[in-house]
């Protein structure tokens, strides 16, 4: 049931246009992982493995993550007290969390970039912006441009990495009050399904669930067609919803497939799966949002729509 002394959470529309200034086509040429090892363990971080399902038909090439140092993870909090000035957060310092201006009763959002992008982008101070406008909040930016350069099978083998760091920092954030039902990781492409590995890890390693978790144009190459564990699904979080503005596949890099979601902002009339059965569930449907454009939608720019979602007392998500 909703509780109806709840405010609306209202997102007026929010355009961005050429995200990646001569951005890279994501090439389909196969990249060889490293032949040397099957599995790299970074503490304490844990292992990882390209063995199945980060292996398999629709996923013939897979790298191990790259060194924590390489890819650089950086976490900059902003709040309504410091708009324009990063405060960095680190993930083995607790107290540059509790030095911080964040606000534990506020909502908190983290923003993530893609393939080929960093936390400097255009669109993501704009959109700090306008989150900020809005309301009081607090604002992480996820930084891993480190790692987020060529080849593209690198790239998406790095956000495994940086999803369980993220998900260290969520931790601390959660350590120091803030309720996981009231933060909100919103990605782009390679960072949406990044939200999903932040989501996961921070179930399976400290038992909590993000409230949220929205997906900006979800990358296609190397996810269409894979078990939940590998992408973004509606299990990494209360509420998961994807903004889809490009219907092209593997060329352009935004996902075409439909993710299962307990409640879904979907900009496609393509049905959306439930959970492994045929029941029609009201709270599952897709729904069809007009997008301006100049001429066509594409990859190099993505939407967060005017949505507006009578949120429960602790949670983003219709029980």
């Amino acid at each position: 049931m909703l509780n109806q002394t709840n405010l609306f959470l209202q997102t007026m529309l929010f355009v961005v246009r050429n995200i990646n200034d001569g951005e890279e086509v994501v090439s389909t040429t196969p990249q060889s992982p490293p032949d040397d090892r099957l599995t790299r363990c970074y503490e304490p971080y844990g292992c990882f493995s390209t063995l199945y399902p980060w292996t398999d038909v629709n996923r013939p090439i897979s790298n191990l993550p790259e060194e924590p140092y390489k890819i650089n993870t950086n976490f900059c909090l902003y709040t309504r007290r410091n708009p324009h000035t990063c405060q960095v957060l680190e993930t083995n310092n607790p107290m540059s969390v509790y030095r911080s201006n964040l606000a534990r009763s506020d909502l908190t959002y983290f923003i993530a970039h893609g393939y080929l992008e960093g936390g400097h982008k255009p669109w993501i101070g704009r959109l700090t912006g306008e989150l900020l406008k809005n309301r009081e909040a607090n604002v992480v930016v996820v930084d891993w441009s480190g790692g987020s350069n060529p080849p593209y099978t690198q790239a998406v083998a790095n956000i495994r990495l940086v999803g369980v760091i993220t998900a260290l920092l969520v931790n601390q954030l959660l350590n120091m009050g803030v309720r996981p039902e009231r933060i909100h990781f919103i990605g782009h492409s390679l960072g949406a399904h990044l939200g999903g590995y932040v989501g996961h890890n921070l179930q399976r390693q400290f038992h909590s669930k993000l409230g949220r978790i929205t997906g900006l144009d979800p990358a296609e190459p190397h996810f269409g067609d894979t078990l939940p564990v590998v992408r973004l699904d509606y299990t990494d979080a209360e509420f998961v919803d994807i903004i889809h503005t490009d219907t092209s596949r593997f060329i352009t890099g935004g996902k075409t497939t439909p993710i299962p979601h307990r409640q879904h902002l979907y900009l496609q009339t393509t049905p959306i799966p439930t959970d492994n059965t045929s029941t029609y569930r009201p709270h599952l449907y897709p729904q069809r949002t007009p997008i301006p454009t100049d001429n066509t939608s594409t990859h190099r720019q993505h939407y967060y729509p005017q949505t507006t979602i009578l949120p429960t007392e602790n949670t983003y998500t219709h029980r």
